[in-house]
């Protein structure tokens, strides 16, 4: 048992030990309370806070999107384009004036040129030659003086019968008078080409040669002949630049016919109406 002065001291130190006691548990409550309202503004922001850093970062812009409803209509349109084949000729002079001594019996002359065919056709071509018309050669001196073309093919030079002449063509740059077969020249042209390319050539030489046989019959002249030496393209390209020049020219002459036609509406026009001044005039006098 102690003395009362020993109880006193004992409660004084129990009062002091539950005042520390208290003192710790308020400051841990007060820092549970701390932790606890730092992790709801962490996790659980508070609406002001939000709309304060929203409003810092973000940039808005509008823009308007139409839609345009459009009904289309869709066609094909097919355009041709026609590429015309392109030919030239070259032509070279005579080699010489052919120059020959009439016998009695006949002499043979003959004289040459050559040309060349260019061309991009890749279907060929063919090539005529024929006279304008009239196929005599005729004297510079006389136009009574003639020698005829040949009647029938004759098989070299010496087989021209006398007074007569006719042409060969043949392909290369050289051929030999004497030994080529000769033909009567065209009046014009005709269906059927003397020489013909198929497929693709660019360029293709030719010679041209002309014999005569002469007799004491021709008087003496110099004899001459314009010749025409002409290359057609062939396939369909050339047969439809053909159509279409074929078409042109009707439409040239459907258009001539209606203004001769319009000229002479208007001609009869104006007659009338002189016709009927003239009538005025001599009603007026009445």
């Amino acid at each position: 048992m102690g003395s009362k002065e020993d109880h006193k001291q004992k409660d004084k130190n129990k009062m002091n030990l539950n005042k520390h006691s208290k003192v710790r548990a308020v400051g841990l409550s007060c820092f549970a309370a701390l932790t606890g309202l730092l992790g709801m503004a962490v996790f659980c922001p508070f609406n002001s806070y939000e709309s304060t850093y929203a409003a810092d970062i973000t940039k808005t812009g509008t823009f308007d999107i139409d839609f345009v409803l459009q009904k289309v209509a869709t066609g094909n349109i097919n355009i041709d384009f026609l590429l015309a084949p392109l030919l030239s000729i070259s032509l070279d002079e005579l080699s010489s004036p052919a120059t020959v001594t009439a016998t009695p019996s006949g002499a043979a002359v003959s004289a040459q040129t050559g040309f060349t065919v260019t061309s991009n056709s890749t279907a060929g071509y063919g090539v005529w030659v024929h006279g304008n018309g009239s196929t005599n050669l005729v004297g510079t001196d006389s136009s009574s003086n003639t020698i005829p073309t040949l009647t029938a093919d004759a098989a070299n030079l010496s087989s021209i019968p006398k007074g007569y002449w006719g042409f060969n063509l043949t392909e290369g740059t050289s051929a030999t008078a004497a030994n080529l077969k000769y033909s009567p020249l065209p009046t014009s042209k005709g269906s059927t080409a003397v020489l013909s390319k198929t497929g693709t050539v660019t360029a293709q030489n030719y010679k041209l040669t002309f014999g005569a046989n002469v007799g004491w019959d021709k008087a003496p002249d110099t004899y001459t002949k314009d010749v025409t030496v002409q290359v057609v393209a062939s396939g369909a390209q050339t047969t439809a630049i053909s159509e279409t020049n074929e078409l042109r020219n009707a439409v040239l002459d459907m258009q001539e016919e209606e203004k001769q036609l319009q000229e002479a509406a208007l001609a009869e026009q104006a007659e009338n109406t002189d016709d009927v001044a003239v009538v005025t005039d001599e009603t007026a006098n009445e």
